[in-house]
């Protein structure tokens, strides 16, 4: 019985064993070459691992790996990149792995009690450049024996999981400054103030200026500039006549600055009866504020003439009213300068030139009317033929080179030719023979009965050497008996002497004759000042300060002229009275 019970049992678990593929009790998978390798290895499978590699990024690699042979052992799991025999990471199937697969029919169940068939290695530094690496996975194989496998086909012991290699990678890339950078990340980069985007270490080109003109007329021109390279900054423009512009060019006008507007108000220099033409450069700056050299500058700007041309310069006019032997009176006016004094030179000939040879003198009209008082010098017995120029002024007063000269005005000799020989006779206009013609007294004067007027003595003067100026014949004499045969004469003169003549005061006073002295040197001061004054003007071309000073000087002479008569008046009327 025994027997019969023992052969059913070897045969149940024979059958079980060719059906199945596992022993009763235990949860061993059977190897497929089973009865190949005799009662030796009846009990000891090598079945190879089976897995999944489920990815490889740049992050980790990762799958799960079991061995039906051995569930419950954690199998050794090792990377490879490529070819290379040597593991760029070795790990362990320690993770739970829940969502594992059914495999073939080999292993549909082996795992179902044992989910720690896991595992996870971050994906090591060396694959983590600009390439595609291809990815190996390896799981360690195990006999049913817990010995590693030394199958002649597996010569490492390790057999490829399913779904390996993979592709890993490019994990890094290489950006504009020449290094890599995490593939997943942005290059670093530049933005340029123009917008552009440029890698890390890109030195953004200077950007010109904006320019652009907004109005321009007689009043100003008015633009507007902006620099992408420095947008707060206030920078320098200039204007010049000419191409190219610039601080040291010959045509440079103005300089201003701008941020971001700028106006250029026009100077009244610039306002006149021609049109102008100009050009406007703004300097770039960088980043900075300084000068970075790109500069902009504008289209040509012409601006139409912003004044009527001046009337052509008139002649003033000029009307010879009256000629004697003491002046001539004439009358001129200017329309180009009504309210202005007006030179006048008188010459010779009709080519009047101050101070050239046929020069004779100078002068300047008041309200129009212009006097030429003809000097002594000039009254003799010939006669004498005169132009009178006088000289034209613009609008503010200054000679314009254009002139008028006179027609020739003549004077007539102003004195008798001078006798040719000397006439004899009484030359003394109270005689009763007086002789106008005479030039020699010859003593033949006769005169009417002598009138004696008495002097009280206290008028009569003592013998002085002023006394003596006025008669030595009557010095001393007693008027109540006089005996010289012009005792009338004397009568008079020491009359004269007596009431007019004294030493310091009177007509004869040493304060007359210095008044008189004074007053002829500062005669002849003035007139040589207003000559003066009268060349300054007429050679001031143009000069608003020359003619200025040249008529101070004609108007301080005459002034001065002024003044030393009426100061001579003054001091004979006062001392006359002494």
């Amino acid at each position: 019985m025994k027997k019969i019970l023992v052969g059913i049992s070897f045969s149940l678990l024979f059958l079980s064993i060719l059906t199945t593929g596992t022993i009763p009790g235990l949860s061993k998978k059977v190897s497929a070459d089973f009865g190949l390798c005799g009662a030796a290895c009846a009990f000891v499978s090598s079945t190879p691992p089976y897995g999944h590699l489920d990815g490889a990024n740049c992050n980790n690699i990762g799958g799960w790996a079991g061995d039906a042979d051995n569930v419950g052992i954690h199998l050794i799991v090792h990377i490879y990149d490529g070819t290379n025999t040597t593991p760029i990471g070795t790990m362990s199937t320690s993770e739970a792995r829940k969502d594992v697969p059914d495999g073939p029919v080999v292993a549909y169940d082996i795992f179902a009690s044992n989910y720690n068939i896991g595992f996870t290695i971050l994906t090591p530094i060396s694959v983590k450049d600009t390439s595609v690496h291809q990815i190996h996975a390896f799981a360690q194989n195990i006999l049913s024996n817990g010995n590693f496998d030394v199958n002649p086909t597996t010569p490492t012991g390790y057999t490829e999981l399913l779904t390996s290699p993979q592709n890993l990678g490019p994990c890094k890339q290489i950006c504009g400054d020449g290094n890599s950078y995490d593939i997943a990340l942005a290059c670093p980069s530049v933005t340029c103030p123009d917008g552009t985007v440029h890698p890390t270490g890109f030195i953004c080109p200077a950007n010109a200026p904006t320019l652009s003109i907004s109005t321009f007329d007689c009043t100003a021109i008015v633009f507007t500039s902006q620099d992408l390279d420095s947008p707060a900054t206030k920078r320098v423009f200039f204007v010049g006549r000419s191409m190219p512009v610039g601080l040291s060019q010959p045509g440079l006008v103005a300089a201003g600055f701008v941020n971001p507007g700028g106006t250029w108000t026009i100077p009244a220099s610039e306002k006149n009866a021609s049109p102008h033409s100009y050009y406007i450069l703004v300097a770039g700056v960088d980043s900075s504020g300084a000068l970075d050299g790109v500069n902009t500058t504008s289209a040509k700007i012409t601006i139409p003439a912003c004044a009527a041309p001046p009337p052509p310069p008139r002649a003033p006019t000029l009307l010879v009213g009256s000629s004697s032997c003491d002046a001539i009176v004439f009358s001129s006016a200017d329309l180009d300068s009504p309210a202005s004094q007006i030179t006048f030179l008188v010459g010779r000939n009709p080519t009047v030139v101050l101070g050239g040879p046929n020069y004779v003198d100078t002068g300047v009209t008041i309200n129009g009317t212009g006097t030429w008082t003809i000097p002594a010098s000039e009254k003799n017995a010939s006669s004498h033929s005169y132009y009178i120029l006088v000289a034209g002024l613009d609008s503010s007063g200054i000679g314009d080179g254009v002139n008028t000269t006179s027609p020739v005005v003549n004077i007539s000799a102003c004195a008798a030719a001078p006798p040719s020989a000397d006439v004899p006779g009484c030359i003394t206009s109270s005689a009763n023979n007086f002789n106008p013609a005479a030039t020699v007294d010859n003593g033949t004067c006769t005169y009417d009965p002598a009138v004696v007027v008495p002097l009280p003595p206290s008028e009569t003067r003592p013998s002085t050497p002023f006394n003596d100026i006025f008669s030595s014949t009557c010095k001393n004499q007693d008027p109540a008996n006089p005996t010289e045969v012009n005792a009338t004469v004397c009568v008079v003169r020491t009359v004269s002497q007596t009431n007019d003549c004294n030493d310091i005061f009177g007509k004869c006073g040493i304060i007359a004759k210095l008044v008189t002295a004074l007053s002829i040197i500062i005669g002849i001061a003035s007139v040589v000042m207003v000559i003066v004054g009268g060349f300054k003007f007429v050679a001031s071309a143009g000069d608003p300060q020359q003619a200025a000073s040249a008529r101070r000087i004609v108007l301080f002479a005459s002034i001065g002229v002024v003044i030393a008569i009426t100061a001579q008046g003054i001091i004979l009327f006062v001392v006359n009275r002494l």
